[in-house]
């Protein structure tokens, strides 16, 4: 036998209630059609129930002239109607009439919408028509499994992260096109989202959730069959003030219960425990994403499904863009380019010199290249000044650690530092058990180069998380940016050894991390192993494929570094650094047209890049190409200037000097 409620199969044929969701079985097989029933003039044929929910029931059914199988849900408030034996019409009580024909012109027109989407994440409505006094919805069948029984097949734990990234970008996508329609579905939970077999993923069950909620006070409660409590905010078990936010809430709590295998507590268990409140502990970006989902007034809640979940993206676009960053070489000199010379428009990159791998950040738990958690970007010349003080006879309340949490994420996204450290620290005062908030204030003290404060908090934060695989990289990091390569290995070494918890990364990362470390040391061969293990790993990764070239490039292996940036160039071809260090690799042994090439390109991508009209000056200088040489030094000149950069400005009116003569 099969619970129709929630999907649990081969129950025995005598069992009274669902062991899965408690529900009373004989009660759940009321009133259903019975097999070989005719509907729409025999166009369909009834094959048996496959779900029953507080507002309708959804049965398998043979469409007779295509010869194909279908869904078909009624429109069924049990609460509201029962059905007639001998014509299987549906009979309401006159108490409860007016509200059955509301919400059965509500399921039509709902109906009537869907039919007319076309969204490959959304089933698909093919028919409606009305008898036996109810509305029916003929739509797609579906084969394959629900959300929720792939991820019980994880045995409680959460899906890879990539898997639960693809089923996001389905399910907002599938809610983006709904809500823009003033929709809301109001019951999303993995047994309502299927995954058929070719690995589509299809939101069921819209628009009767919303009817389910949406009644006037003093109506009885009839929503013990659908209403999710497990998943629904506050204003759902209200049914008042429904929006767009009411389903972010739903998505965030399923998002968490993907990642982690684990719900977080009820909505309801956070009314009544008020003075317990719940942290999420996921690494970044999640933790500030969910976090800010789950707010209890639906008010503060984020209100567009794209825009929150185009968090995440702008996250992963800056973890890369802050990965593509290193420091280089310059002919001209013939060593690296120190780390804090390169322009303040750069820096933020630099810092994550080697470090790309390090990206995550926390809030949740973290990597290495922008600070965890959500630091959304706040334009500071409009941001509302402090409120007046409140009247004596008032009571100001008391800000929480997540108050003090989210304004310290705001200020490390505006680049306050020193005010997101100060934030950080009353967040902690208040909940001294948060490791996110000592990996943030890290993280925000490594920006400050503060790298002994960061340590001391990424150490801190590996007591309360000893088998954090991204806090030792973090660790590792800023020991590396404080010259304590030997202790950064150590770390690299632990992070991998662990081997859990890296957040959207993996131990690719941590290889990278150890094998630039590895290089300061002068240890080249081992850098090349660990660059060499992390391509292994993650053979699209386009900054390994960078840094061994420029470890290879230090070899005067120019070939091999050559072969290495045209492969970083091939998985990223904005990469203007990939094309800047083949340039000087290919100018280092006199291909001078090549070199020239590739600066064209570097700029093509960085318009204001001094290094880059530098040494094209050099390349066409080499050429004797006195004019294009004079041309490029003095918008090399221009810059540095711009960028105060005395030293530089210096050596490109130099060559200008020398070339005018």
């Amino acid at each position: 036998m099969l619970c129709i409620k929630c999907g649990t199969r081969d129950l025995p044929d005598n069992l009274v209630v669902c062991p899965t969701c408690g529900v009373y079985l004989p009660g759940l097989f009321r009133d259903l059609l019975a097999p070989g029933t005719e509907l729409d003039g025999g166009k369909y044929r009834i094959e048996y129930a496959l779900g029953r929910g507080g507002f309708g029931i959804t049965y398998r059914a043979y469409h007779q002239g295509f010869s194909r199988s279908v869904a078909i849900k009624e429109y069924f408030p049990q609460d509201f109607a029962h059905r007639e034996g001998s014509s299987g019409s549906l009979i309401t009580p006159t108490t409860g009439h007016d509200s059955y024909e509301r919400w059965l012109a509500r399921f039509k027109r709902e109906g009537q919408i869907l039919f007319d989407l076309s969204h490959p994440n959304i089933v698909r409505v093919q028919n409606l028509f009305e008898e036996r006094n109810t509305v029916y919805l003929v739509m797609e069948l579906l084969t394959g499994r629900t959300l929720g029984e792939e991820l019980s097949s994880f045995g409680g734990r959460g899906l890879p992260e990539q898997r639960v990234v693809a089923i996001m970008d389905a399910l907002t996508a599938a809610l983006s096109v709904v809500h823009q329609r003033n929709l809301f579905h109001l019951d999303i939970k993995p047994a309502n989202v299927m995954v058929t077999q070719d690995g589509r993923i299809v939101l069921l069950d819209f628009g009767a959730a919303r009817q389910e909620v949406s009644r006037t006070r003093g109506q009885s409660k009839y929503s013990s069959l659908a209403l999710s409590e497990n998943y629904a905010p506050p204003e759902l078990m209200a049914a008042e003030g429904l929006n767009s936010a009411t389903d972010i809430f739903e998505l965030a709590m399923m998002l968490h219960e993907l990642l982690t295998g684990t719900l977080p507590p009820s909505s309801i268990h956070r009314v009544l425990h008020p003075v317990d409140p719940w942290h999420c502990s996921l690494c970044e970006p999640w933790c500030s994403m969910v976090n800010d989902a789950l707010r209890l007034e639906v008010g503060d809640r984020p209100q567009n499904v794209q825009a929150w979940w185009g968090r995440y993206r702008h996250w992963h676009q800056k973890q890369a863009e802050l990965a593509k960053l290193a420091p280089r070489p310059s002919p001209h000199r013939g060593k690296w380019r120190d780390l804090w010379q390169r322009p303040k428009t750069k820096m933020i990159a630099m810092i994550t010199v080697v470090a790309i791998a390090a990206l995550g950040f926390v809030v949740g738990g973290a990597m290495v290249t922008r600070v965890v958690v959500r630091w959304i970007t706040t334009d500071s010349t409009t941001a509302k000044a402090d409120p007046p003080p409140l009247p004596t006879a008032e009571i100001t309340p008391e800000r929480t650690a997540q108050d003090w949490f989210d304004q310290a994420n705001e200020k490390a996204d505006q680049e306050d530092y020193e005010g997101a450290i100060a934030d950080y620290t009353k967040a902690i005062e208040l909940n001294p058990s948060w490791t996110s908030a000592y990996i943030n204030r890290g993280f925000a003290r490594r920006l400050a180069r503060d790298y002994s404060g960061a340590i001391v908090d990424y150490t801190k934060a590996l007591d309360l998380n000893p088998d954090s695989s991204l806090v030792y990289n973090n660790r590792g990091f800023a020991r590396r940016l404080s010259s304590d390569n030997v202790g950064a290995i150590a770390d690299y070494n632990k992070a991998l050894e662990i081997n859990k918890d890296w957040g959207s990364l993996g131990p690719w990362v941590a290889h990278t991390n150890r094998g630039v470390a590895r290089r300061a040391t002068g240890d080249h061969s081992g850098a090349i192993a660990d660059y060499d293990q992390a391509i292994q790993i993650k053979p699209d990764y386009a900054y390994a494929y960078y840094v061994r070239g420029l470890a290879r490039q230090v070899e005067k292996d120019y070939s091999s570094a050559i072969a290495d940036y045209n492969k970083a160039i091939e998985l990223d071809p904005k990469d203007s650094d990939a094309y800047f260090n083949r340039a000087l690799a290919r100018q280092d042994s006199g291909d001078y047209a090549g070199a020239i090439a590739d600066y064209d390109k570097a700029l093509e991508i960085t318009p204001d890049d001094a290094d880059a009209y530098y040494n094209r000056g050099l390349a066409y200088k080499s050429l004797g190409n006195v004019q294009a040489s004079l041309s490029n030094f003095r918008a090399a000149a221009t810059r540095y200037q711009s960028q105060g950069n005395e030293e530089w400005y210096q050596k490109a009116q130099n060559q200008i000097t020398q070339l005018s003569q």
